[in-house]
């Protein structure tokens, strides 16, 4: 997970899924890990719509 942050690649279950070498499934079975993504998900996108609106 760190190195996804790290890399600031897109945040999401696909990438995780991949970078993890899980299912989908599994990320969204387990509640912890869930949140965690869902919530750097949420923070990546806020990130995005700030430099759009700093930019436009």
């Amino acid at each position: 997970m760190q190195r996804l942050i790290e890399q600031q690649g897109n945040l999401n279950f696909n990438s995780f899924s991949t970078e993890l070498g899980v299912s989908k499934a599994y990320l969204y079975n387990h509640s912890e890990i869930r949140e965690r993504i869902e919530t750097l998900r949420n923070q990546q996108e806020g990130m995005s719509s700030a430099k759009q609106t700093w930019n436009d």
